[in-house]
């Protein structure tokens, strides 16, 4: 059974350079979020999210054997972690971890794809090749790099858009290569709809992180996973 328990007062703090101010992380609510969750899953929670002007991280979870759920909020004022104060607000961020009986089930969730000549060739800087496809106005910007598999969606009027997109992913995970151990990855960048989300599978389980910011900030929330 899920427990309503309070928002921790102490609090991790990055700088925004955006914004100019100091920025909670939910690094600063994750040991209480952990303690909501009963599962067998090994849990994964994110420590960096994009910066917010809210002051506070919260969270809703729901957990079972083989899965869990945790969604992430970002509030002006201290609300307990499981509030049914949530109910009315949308999560900044999902975290999921499901683990599967076969190994070709957790295969199939990620869904990895080998995006090698698949489309026409491009160049994302760092000796890296990329990949675009487009069909009825839409642009697909795709390469691997190191197990993972990275897709950017535009518009093909945004053709320039996704190419300076995909060249920032690929400039920050090759500054900063991903140190989580897992499987394979796979990254998806929505700039069209402004949505995002990561799968990487570690084994039998399956991780998943949806409705995340752009570029870089998806890669630096996939290095604090803990």
């Amino acid at each position: 059974m899920r427990k309503v328990i309070p928002v921790v007062t102490s609090l991790s703090i990055v700088f925004s350079f955006a914004t100019g101010v100091q920025a909670v992380q939910p690094s600063s609510i994750n040991a209480n979020v952990k303690k909501q969750l009963t599962t067998d899953v090994p849990v994964l929670l994110p420590n960096y999210l994009k910066p917010v002007k809210e002051k506070y991280w919260t969270a809703k979870t729901i957990s079972s054997k083989n899965k869990y759920y945790v969604k992430y909020y970002a509030v002006h004022k201290n609300v307990p972690i499981n509030s049914v104060d949530l109910n009315k607000l949308k999560p900044q961020m999902t975290m999921k971890g499901t683990t599967y009986k076969t190994e070709a089930a957790a295969k199939k969730a990620l869904a990895y794809m080998d995006f090698t000549k698949q489309g026409r060739k491009v160049s994302l800087g760092n000796r890296q090749k990329g990949y675009q496809d487009a069909g009825a106005g839409s642009l697909w910007t795709s390469w691997n790099h190191r197990g993972w598999a990275y897709t950017i969606h535009t518009t093909t009027k945004d053709s320039g858009r996704a190419l300076e997109q995909a060249k920032k992913l690929v400039s920050f995970v090759h500054r900063e290569p991903f140190e989580i151990k897992k499987d394979y990855g796979v990254i998806y960048v929505d700039d069209h709809e402004d949505y995002s989300y990561f799968k990487m599978r570690k084994g039998l389980t399956v991780y998943e992180g949806q409705k995340l910011t752009m570029g870089s900030e998806i890669a630096k929330t996939i290095q604090s996973l803990k």
